[in-house]
């Protein structure tokens, strides 16, 4: 009788950055017990080495954050999307961040269906699936 490899789930290799430490908690609460592996980074500078080797499929961030972010990550050769992050929404802030291609979610309404169906939608389309 020959072993055989356990199967290999598509998303058991997904991560997700959280850039800073205001959204940290939510995100862990929603994500913890998921396939998705969950990298607290302290500030933009400690996740640019990160974002621009291209190894990251979703990096979430705060509103102060996220233009740098955008920044950085269009030098990346693989860039990730980007989550912007909220607990008090700005009028018009989310149509810049659009416009930029990333995705802007008020943590006051999130829950793990809808960040599940958003990160796994963005994995695909990083992955070009």
């Amino acid at each position: 009788m020959t072993a055989t490899a356990p199967t290999r789930h598509p998303f058991d290799e997904a991560r997700v950055c959280v850039i800073g430490p205001g959204f940290n908690e939510p995100v862990m609460r929603l994500l913890g017990y998921s396939r998705w592996q969950v990298e607290p980074i302290p500030d933009v500078k400690a996740a640019a080495a990160e974002i621009e080797c291209g190894s990251v499929p979703v990096v979430m961030c705060g509103t102060g954050d996220w233009r740098k972010v955008v920044e950085i990550s269009r030098r990346a050769p693989h860039p990730p999307a980007i989550i912007v992050l909220t607990d008090a929404p700005k009028d018009n802030e989310w149509a810049e961040v659009l416009k930029a291609k990333a995705c802007y979610l008020d943590v006051r309404n999130l829950d793990a269906p809808r960040l599940f169906s958003l990160l796994n939608l963005l994995w695909r389309v990083w992955h070009n699936e």
